[in-house]
């Protein structure tokens, strides 16, 4: 199980620190959003967008990447994104008006997408195909360890240092992947010139998903029937039309739809588009138990260990399960595994259970996600053949991050929508509260400066009635949320079904 030696371990622990950066910023990022809220005074849509900028210029940018890997070389483009990620993080520890930290947060994303696909084509190019399960586990169970302990020390951090250190703790964990990349990785392979065939579909991809993401978030400040919202909605509907029209018809789209002429190919990379999107419900597992029951960031990262701890077990047991039964039966208990903790979770919350009940439901979780994302991700690429592994690994790397994207922008609205609706019907149902709109309340959960002089008039105990009836409106946002993510989930495992059993690959 552990017989591999010095160089293959550098190799994936170099690799896995590509990962464990969008790992941590899945995990230790979200934990200090409350305290990013407070400090420039940012109302929710301003929040959701310090999460999804990065997520899609990320997604976004994925596909260049995938084709860099193939054009340059893996290794070059590894180390550009590793170098150009640790100087964005720098940018955004030192910032201080919320513009720059939007900025370096493009930094952020669109040097990961440049890391993360040839990281995902080093792994497999270097071990053979009966290992690659493994291999895939390991790399993502190393990766992983960041993705558990982030949540923990992100909290400790925060409280002890200040929210910045959230994107300084970043820079060393570049440097030790940039490092053993040149350590291990001594041959480099550049297969032609660079040349980028199709900058519109790009443009189109990129336009589409923005104007999509935008859509969703700022529909929590205009309204899903505003004029700016709908516009931006037909934009995107346009756009992905064009797109995909354009990627059939076109000698060397961006996306090489040919690919998903492979069924595993074209079901693996669904599967985890739908599951990424739940797996980054985390983001507000985090966020809820700041908002709705005003725990401090060293609690919550406390508590959420107990859903992330287990994937650094369950990562390289997923692998040695895809090698031993296949990778459907190991996408079927992921998937089974996250929709049954997501219900949980959503049951302990929206009827104010114990809040330590949240451990069953969170352990089952994080169990699972290994299961299917690693799996999925390994099987994908493993029907692809060596010389377009890089622009596949773009592909399938593109799905994962649109699913965080999209999951963070849809469970954001959905929350953000039901919580808003709740605070206002408790404005208008109860006396006392004249004057109030819920748009001065933005930030009450956090305290902010502007939301308690908006009830600065109101005896202290009607704040202290009005704080605790938004936290109960909170959680039963999140708890509603929360059924939709496991029913997502169930969608994933049914979807396992229609997966050959004998692959075909490409030749």
């Amino acid at each position: 199980m552990f017989y591999y030696d010095t160089k293959q371990w550098m190799l994936l622990i170099a690799m896995a620190a590509a990962l464990s950066l969008i790992f941590i910023d899945q995990t230790a990022i979200s934990i200090a959003l409350p305290t990013i809220q407070k400090a420039f005074s940012l109302n929710y849509t301003d929040v959701q967008w310090v999460m999804n900028i990065y997520a899609v210029c990320l997604a976004s940018t994925l596909i260049v990447g995938g084709k860099l890997a193939d054009y340059m070389g893996p290794k070059t483009t590894y180390q550009i994104g590793i170098v150009f990620f640790g100087l964005g993080s720098l940018l955004c520890g030192s910032v201080s008006t919320y513009s720059f930290l939007l900025f370096g947060r493009v930094i952020q994303g669109l040097s990961a997408a440049i890391m993360l696909p040839a990281a995902a084509v080093l792994v497999i190019n270097h071990f053979p195909e009966s290992e690659r399960g493994r291999a895939i586990g390991f790399y993502v169970g190393i990766a992983s360890v960041f993705l558990a302990l982030g949540p923990m020390f992100g909290g400790l951090l925060l409280q002890s240092f200040g929210w910045y250190w959230i994107f300084y703790i970043n820079i060393p964990i570049c440097l030790l992947g940039l490092i053993f990349a040149k350590l291990v990785l001594t041959e480099q392979t550049y297969h032609k010139q660079f040349k980028f065939e199709d900058f519109t579909g790009y443009l189109l991809i990129s336009l589409s998903l923005a104007s999509l993401i935008t859509a969703l978030i700022e529909s929590n400040r205009h309204g899903f029937g505003s004029l700016i919202v709908m516009i931006l909605f037909t934009v995107s509907l346009i756009g992905w039309t064009v797109f995909i029209w354009r990627s059939l018809v076109i000698i060397n789209p961006i996306i090489n739809f040919k690919l998903f002429k492979n069924k595993t190919f074209a079901i693996c990379c669904w599967i985890m588009l739908q599951d990424q999107a739940v797996v980054v419900s985390i983001t507000f597992w985090m966020l809820i138990l700041q908002y709705g029951y005003l725990k401090s960031p060293a609690y919550s990262g406390l508590l959420l260990l107990t859903g992330t701890f287990p994937i650094i077990f369950m990562a390289p047991l997923s692998g040695i399960c895809r090698d031993q039964f296949g990778p459907i039966l190991t996408m079927r208990i992921g998937a089974i595994l996250m929709c049954c903790g997501s219900w949980w979770i959503g049951i302990v919350i929206y009827n104010n259970y114990p809040l330590l009940w949240l451990v069953a439901g969170f352990f089952c979780f994080g169990s699972g996600t290994p299961f299917v994302l690693s799996t999925a991700m390994g099987q994908a690429l493993s029907v692809i053949k060596a010389d377009v592994r890089g622009t596949a690994s773009g592909i399938i790397n593109t799905c994962k991050q649109l699913g965080t994207a999209l999951g963070l922008a849809i469970w954001g609205t959905i929350i953000g929508h039901l919580y808003f609706s709740f605070l206002a019907k408790i404005l208008h149902k109860q006396n006392g509260y004249a004057g109030l709109t819920v748009k001065s309340l933005h930030g009450l959960l956090v305290q902010s400066k502007s939301a308690m002089q908006a009830i600065s008039h109101l005896p202290l105990v009607q704040q202290e009635q009005l704080l605790a009836q938004a936290q109960l409106a909170r959680r039963e946002s999140f708890g509603i949320c929360m059924a939709c993510v496991g029913t997502v989930a169930l969608i994933s495992f049914l979807m396992t079904w229609w997966m050959p059993r004998q692959p075909r690959y490409m030749e």
